[in-house]
């Protein structure tokens, strides 16, 4: 028997009995130091001596992904299979309590209206956090912007653009980055913590602006400031006119994971690399997003700020101007402008112009084939 066993009853914390947050990080920190040494190859041993303890955490913790995750490396360092499955009972014990508890509080008809599937909209907000009715202190931010946009569609260059005239604007809902984050320090257990965490560190200027793609809608939804505050909120809609350009954006990035200029290429992209079905897929989503946007605005009674990639980089003093009244504020009134340089800048080579040129020809000969055949 593993020195775990003793642990794994039947018992799962609940939300009254909150785990307190120095537990979550104990066990956070031997989690990952015990993935650090299967990641470097090392001393498997103490691979799996840090990952029965992170066990013995997460079952005292009582939540589905520090269990999960804790099953999970114990399998891939060949723990005993039977400690494994009682985690992983324990896990989906904890996952079916916590979906109760979140359809309390969920916009399942607007999700519906959108296109969003609900049980995919808890699979996204909740997890890392557990849901939590009750207003956040957000809901005392009195000036709230959200900058919708798909990827690749120059919204992080907008979000720098803000910054330098003193508005944090950030990805704060990013799920795997912030979300997580928190998550792991302790910072976080609920979504409502989570909303009163970005009420305290995230406002500048009396001002709290957020940017991402539909799943930052689903977690300002469950948070109640959609539908049921959609008024107070200003809405920025940033999208690509060349939505092939756009594909094309993605796709390079997702293979060389070089989301902006400031990170290094983890692969070379060259074109032999080119995909007509990857491009097409990236495509496709870029028109089910767009189209959600469209019928979020129009169910929740919203008039966005629409802003195009194409007009922000070639003329951006004029495309902030039209912004910032849009916003209400003039950078008179925000900290001074910063006049560095911006990280963010195109990333576009003539790579991409060439495969644009490709793609182009390849849809035209699947649209179009016997025009193609009369051309030739």
């Amino acid at each position: 028997m593993e020195p775990c066993d003793f642990l794994l009853g039947n018992h799962v914390t609940t939300r009254s009995t909150r785990a307190p947050p120095e537990l979550t990080r104990a066990w956070a920190a031997k989690i990952r130091n015990a993935e650090d040494i299967i990641r470097q190859r090392q001393d498997r041993s103490g691979a799996l001596a840090l990952a029965k303890a992170a066990a013995q955490l997460a079952t005292k913790i009582g939540e589905p992904t520090p269990l999960r995750r804790s099953a999970s490396v114990l399998e891939s360092l060949g723990g005993e299979p039977s400690t494994i499955a009682r985690i992983r009972r324990l896990a989906e014990k904890a996952r079916r309590k916590t979906e109760q508890n979140q359809k309390g509080g969920e916009p399942a008809a607007l999700f519906e209206a959108i296109g969003i599937v609900p049980e995919a909209a808890r699979g996204t907000v909740f997890k890392y956090l557990d849901y939590e009715s009750g207003p956040s202190h957000l809901r005392k931010v009195r000036n709230k912007a959200l900058i919708a946009c798909t990827s690749r569609t120059g919204s992080t260059l907008l979000c720098a653009h803000l910054q330098r005239i003193g508005l944090d604007a950030q990805e704060h809902f990013n799920l795997e980055h912030s979300v997580r984050d928190a998550s792991f320090a302790g910072e976080a257990r609920t979504i409502r913590d989570y909303g009163n965490r970005l009420g305290r560190v995230a406002v500048s200027n009396n001002w709290f602006v957020t940017k991402g793609a539909l799943e930052t809608l689903l977690f300002l939804s469950y948070l109640g400031e959609f539908p049921e505050h959609s008024a107070e909120w200003k809405i920025i809609y940033i999208r690509r006119r060349n939505v092939i350009r756009q594909a094309i954006s993605m796709e390079i990035a997702e293979k060389t994971q070089q989301w902006h200029v400031g990170l290094s290429p983890t692969d070379i992209v060259g074109p032999n690399d080119y995909s007509f079905e990857s491009l097409w897929k990236h495509l496709q989503y870029v028109f089910a997003a767009n189209s959600q946007w469209e019928r979020a605005f129009i169910l929740l009674g919203l008039t966005p700020h629409r802003v195009f990639f194409e007009d922000f980089i070639s003329n951006t003093r004029q495309e902030m101007r039209s912004v910032t009244k849009f916003l209400g504020i003039a950078p008179s009134q925000l900290t001074r402008p910063d006049d560095r340089p911006l990280l963010p800048v195109s990333q576009s080579t003539t790579l991409n112009d060439a495969w644009e040129r490709r793609f182009r020809q390849d849809l035209a000969n699947r649209l179009f084939p016997r025009r193609c055949l009369d051309s030739t």
